[in-house]
């Protein structure tokens, strides 16, 4: 699940105990001051993203910032009961945080996450000082939860004073939940010795693929992500790098080498090894 927050795509503002007065989450297109971002984290064509309330352009950096208390942005529930077993739980986002302007700096950003649709919390994350840039952040929900059920996500920015200026924004979630392919097992005379490449999974993708790559023995490795093109547009094991015998899974991001989000199309990703060329397909989607 991939949610660069174009649409509202099921997320809510609002949770018990809310009280801020001013920078209450909104999705729209940020207005940058100081202490807010100028753009989302999307590249183009995005342009929204959640941000801690806009206030007027040209006007004064705290007019709309978090104040009087707290304001909660809150995810769907998204149901995990149905799946598994799983072999990787993870939630990634983008978010910004600022709270170092001004004479007080005691309010704390908290990210929480729930198992069972928001009944109980589990704090993932603070910041007691902001850092005023977008910052990727990772959260493994099977370590955090074991089995995930009825997953969901609050980010909570709060000013209970008037001395700072708070301003956060959220942008590019995504959680990705891998169960671990079924796998044959062969009588020795037929187990095979060549190398093998499994099909991308997802395809098409939104933000993240991965793909399984088997070598029957210990071998240097190399692999690439190929445009339509045919140039490299990223390199996910540079050449070279020793790779013992077994099951191996590469992940690409859909990102460029630079980091950049890249133009939703046909890529290609190619792997080098043991003398072989591998190659698999996949459409990457926005």
């Amino acid at each position: 699940m991939y949610e660069p927050f174009e649409t509202a795509g099921g997320w809510t503002v609002g949770d018990v105990g809310d009280a801020a007065t001013s920078g209450v989450w909104q999705r729209t297109i940020p207005l940058g001051t100081v202490a807010q971002p100028d753009a989302d984290f999307t590249g183009a064509p995005g342009t929204a993203c959640f941000v801690t309330q806009n206030g007027t352009p040209g006007g004064d950096v705290g007019e709309a910032d978090v104040d009087g208390g707290k304001t909660t942005l809150l995810s769907p529930v998204f149901d995990l009961s149905s799946g598994g077993p799983y072999v990787k739980v993870e939630a990634h986002y983008r978010r910004w945080y600022s709270n170092h302007l001004g004479s007080e700096l005691d309010d704390a950003w908290r990210v929480d996450a729930s198992n069972n649709g928001g009944a109980n919390w589990t704090t993932v994350e603070t910041a007691s000082l902001g850092d005023n840039r977008w910052t990727p952040v990772s959260v493994n929900l099977l370590a955090l939860f074991g089995t995930p059920n009825q997953v969901r996500f609050r980010f909570v920015a709060e000013d209970q004073g008037a001395g700072s200026i708070v301003e956060a924004a959220v942008d590019e979630f995504e959680l990705i939940a891998a169960t671990q392919p079924p796998v044959a097992v062969l009588p020795p005379a037929v187990a095979s010795s060549a190398v093998e490449l499994g099909p991308a999974w997802p395809n098409p993708a939104r933000g993240a693929a991965s793909f399984v790559m088997t070598l029957p023995r210990p071998a240097t490795v190399s692999v690439v992500v190929l445009d339509p093109q045919g140039r490299t547009v990223r390199r996910l094991v540079r050449d070279g790098t020793p790779w013992g015998a077994g099951r191996q899974t590469l992940r690409w991001d859909g990102r460029g080498e630079s980091g950049q989000r890249l133009a939703a199309g046909i890529y290609l990703l190619r792997a080098v090894v043991l003398g072989q060329a591998l190659e698999r397909r996949l459409v990457l989607l926005y």
